[in-house]
């Protein structure tokens, strides 16, 4: 949160693309992850494998927190290096406090949105490799739809967030939410190895978009100045539904045989996120409603 929170406040004209490069280290580590993790559990065991990984993420973590710069007040400079006003450049950045946007419609649009996509987001990166071992593919091509759903991921982050510019982020992120949802209608009926693959890359792609495009569309509506704190409220939803989501299909597969059912749930509820932000008002729009 505090890398992505970073990130809006340094960009404004060029938010969206610059969002997309600075969270595609998320679908890299995607790539790198799950083959990197099934060599090392072949050759140390999963217990170990665990440890091996942790120590990585400590070490990654006190290296990234390194890099990252407080906003672009703090040198003198305003968003996307334009100079500052005089006497200006430690000024406390515009926008909500957390409580003020806690208390929005837009607030509640974008977590209740994420909460229910997120359902279903992460029901692949759990259940696909067993979905296609089941399908008799083999648990290595299972490794990678994993590796494909990273590749897919960073792509998206790119593509998508670089799209904002021509559609306006609310209907972009909207279409991430209709776009995840028809790719997990096609999941439940996938049944060859070329689907899968046209899945993994497709449906990744869409939660990079989700990902990347998330942190800049509420900087439009709450502004700079709790960002942070707002992207971390706000992803709460998104914990919540990946803590439920995936367990669920678990339980489904095993009392059903089968994880149609719990994929085209998850597909519905990324309809209903569609429409909620549809039906949420542009943030220039809420914003001067909100002055006047």
């Amino acid at each position: 949160m505090p890398a992505i929170a970073a990130v809006q406040r340094w960009f404004v004209r060029r938010r969206g693309a610059a969002s997309g490069i600075a969270v595609a280290g998320i679908g890299v580590g995607t790539l790198i992850g799950a083959p990197l993790a099934h060599e090392l559990i072949a050759d140390f065991g999963w217990r170990q494998t665990y440890l091996i990984l942790a120590a990585l993420t400590v070490v990654g973590a006190a290296v990234s927190g390194l890099l990252v710069r407080p906003g672009p007040e703090h040198y003198g400079l305003a968003p996307d290096g334009d100079p500052a006003d005089p006497g200006g450049a430690l000024a406390i950045p515009a926008g909500l406090a957390l409580g003020e946007a806690a208390r929005s419609a837009p607030f509640w649009a974008i977590y209740i949105g994420a909460l229910l996509l997120s359902f279903g987001l992460f029901v692949p990166f759990v259940h696909l490799a067993p979905y296609a071992s089941d399908l008799g593919l083999g648990e290595g091509f299972g490794v990678l739809l994993i590796v494909l759903l990273g590749v897919g991921s960073t792509v998206g982050r790119f593509l998508f967030a670089s799209l904002t510019g021509w559609l306006g982020r609310r209907r972009s992120f909207a279409l991430m939410y209709l776009g995840a949802g028809a790719m997990l209608v096609m999941w439940s009926q996938s049944t060859s190895a070329p689907a899968l693959v046209a899945f993994a890359l497709v449906f990744g792609a869409f939660y990079g978009g989700f990902v990347a495009i998330a942190p800049s569309l509420a900087a439009d509506y709450f502004g700079g100045r709790a960002l942070g704190s707002i992207i971390g409220a706000l992803y709460s939803g998104v914990a919540f539904g990946a803590l439920l989501g995936s367990p669920v299909a678990g339980y489904a597969y095993d009392f059903f045989g089968s994880y149609t059912g719990a994929i085209l749930a998850g597909a519905v509820l990324c309809v209903v996120s569609f429409a909620i932000t549809l039906a949420t008002p542009e943030p220039a729009r809420w914003l001067a409603a909100r002055r006047a």
